[in-house]
């Protein structure tokens, strides 16, 4: 397994015009933890987590991941990958495509490919939704596909935004610790908005 990254957030702002939606935020995340961020809604959260990916630039500040400060390196670039509370499956592909599609695009071959899914839908349980297509799942197994996708593409780093906000609270449970258990299997570093 690759390293995973650090990741410091160095005096980090975000203004809207008059609007502050970051003021001056530094943080560092050692390689293979998990952290949490939590605050209420409007205090910049999600804002933090657009910008460690890529989507959009600080108004201030930096981003290093791994020592090399990647202010202006594209989120395609950065060994990324992001879950955000809105679920993005491709509804013509089947959970077994969704989750292949990011090592597939990377031009993995298939063999590899094919072992990589595998091993992701089982350790997610998603084994006997595999030839099913997101319409068919509940919002939980659509999540849990998402998840699988991120971790699919081979990203170094998981950023996810609120995921389990659209879940009820039985299944936000059983995926929250599913999720932890994967992430820490993996030795991945995760953000969890």
């Amino acid at each position: 397994m690759n390293e995973m990254p650090n990741v410091e957030i160095l005096n980090v702002s975000k203004r809207y015009g008059n609007i502050v939606a970051l003021d001056n935020v530094s943080l560092k995340i050692n390689d293979k933890e998990y952290v949490c961020i939590i605050g209420p809604s409007g205090s910049g959260k999600s804002t933090l987590l657009k910008i460690i990916a890529g989507i959009i630039k600080p108004t201030e500040g930096s981003v290093i991941i791994d020592g090399v400060r990647v202010d202006d390196i594209p989120l395609s670039e950065r060994g990324i990958g992001v879950v955000m509370q809105d679920i993005l499956l491709f509804p013509n592909m089947n959970v077994r495509d969704n989750v292949s599609f990011p090592p597939l695009v990377k031009g993995l071959d298939y063999g590899t490919v094919k072992s990589i899914v595998s091993e992701i839908i089982r350790d997610l349980s998603l084994v006997t939704l595999a030839e099913r297509y997101p319409d068919e799942l509940s919002r939980g197994s659509q999540q849990k596909v998402a998840i699988a996708r991120a971790v699919a593409s081979g990203a170094r780093l998981i950023l996810m935004d609120e995921p389990m906000g659209s879940l009820d609270t039985r299944s936000s449970r059983i995926l929250r610790y599913e999720l932890r258990s994967l992430i820490k299997d993996l030795g991945l570093t995760a953000i969890h908005v």
